[in-house]
Formats: C-alpha cells, structure tokens, sequence
C-alpha cells in the first residue's frame, strides 16, 4: 500500500497517514478501512494527512467525498494537512461546499512538526481544565 497509517504518539492520539508517490483509490479505501479500525475506540485523536511524499491524486478521488463524510468518526477533533498541492486544495475547497464535515476544524501547513505541534496544541485544549 503506497499509504501508510500509523499512531503518532504512544498515547494513540495523533493518526498520521502518509501518502507516497503515487497511491491509487483503491489504496485510499484501504486507509479508510484501516483508520477507522485504529479510532474506533472512541477516544479523542487528530487525524495528520502527510502530502508531502506525494505529489498525485487518483482519478474519481471526489467519487469518495460521500463514504468519508459518513464514516467520519466524531472523535475526530481535528484534522491537519500537510503540504496538499494545488489540486488537492482545489478539490477540498469543493468538496468542503458538499460535505463540510469532511474538513472541519481542518488546517493546512508546511511541515511534520507543525502538525504535531497543532495536533498537541487541539489535545490539550480539549483536556478538562481543573
């Protein structure tokens, strides 16, 4: 699979995918798969969709908006991504007209590390305050 869903953190609360090079639909279907069965716990995580290994998008990608607007898990607080193209960002500011649950308390940066610095920061404001 050219995309690779692994936790972050020990803790289980920051998923990062990685895409690489090319990946196909069919590679997509398996992340959703395979993310919704590392969330479904039912804690509270941010989701990090890395680009920056990848530079394509797979033909029929908006084919998909619907299956991702219903499967998305609402512990999902945040969701981060990582140096999308200019396609990419094209496609999530139509897609986001659709189905604006998708991106949701989305953001976009440059690097890994600012990802996880969001991802940590949106953590720590959901912990209750004493």
């Amino acid at each position: 699979m050219t995309i690779d869903v692994t936790w972050y953190d020990e803790d289980q609360t920051i998923l990062h995918i990685q895409y690489h090079s090319q990946w196909t639909l069919e590679d997509f279907h398996q992340m959703l798969d395979q993310s919704h069965r590392m969330t479904d716990n039912g804690r509270s995580f941010v989701a990090i969709g890395d680009f920056s290994q990848s530079s394509m998008l797979p033909n029929s990608l908006l084919s998909t908006s619907r299956r991702i607007e219903q499967s998305t898990p609402p512990n999902r607080l945040m969701l981060i991504l990582i140096q999308p193209n200019m396609l990419m960002q094209t496609l999530i500011r139509t897609v986001s007209k659709i189905y604006p649950k998708i991106f949701d308390n989305a953001q976009t940066v440059s690097t890994l590390d600012e990802a996880v610095a969001a991802a940590q920061k949106c953590l720590q404001d959901q912990k209750p305050q004493p």
